[in-house]
């Protein structure tokens, strides 16, 4: 089974996520399948940039996220919709053609509330 989870990266104390998809058999920081974007929890607000068209793709095709990711999914926002799940994710992409950066990650406050 093929999830959607964080590999760590970084040096001691300092760490930085990759959001990757991997067999779920493999160890944290082992094989991954493909890099969907990052995270990184050190700076204030925490920075969080993922790749959507590559995220749904891999929805799609029946990967699960990991309890971390999907709350990061879910705090960004959008309409993602999964079969098994709903799960919502922010085009992070400009009209440029450039990665927007979503802040805020740890935030409790519910995003739909909002609107």
């Amino acid at each position: 089974m093929l999830k959607i989870r964080l590999r760590r990266t970084g040096k001691r104390n300092q760490p930085s996520y990759r959001i990757v998809v991997a067999d779920s058999r493999k160890p944290r920081d082992g094989a991954f399948v493909d890099h969907l974007g990052h995270y990184n929890p050190m700076i204030d607000p925490p920075e969080v940039v993922i790749d959507e068209a590559k995220a749904r793709d891999w929805i799609s095709k029946g990967a699960q996220p990991s309890e971390a990711v999907q709350r990061m999914l879910n705090n960004l926002g959008g309409e993602l919709k999964n079969q098994t799940q709903n799960l919502r994710i922010k085009n992070n992409t400009g009209p440029d053609g450039t990665t927007k950066t979503v802040s805020g990650v740890h935030s409790t406050v519910d995003s739909d509330a909002s609107e």
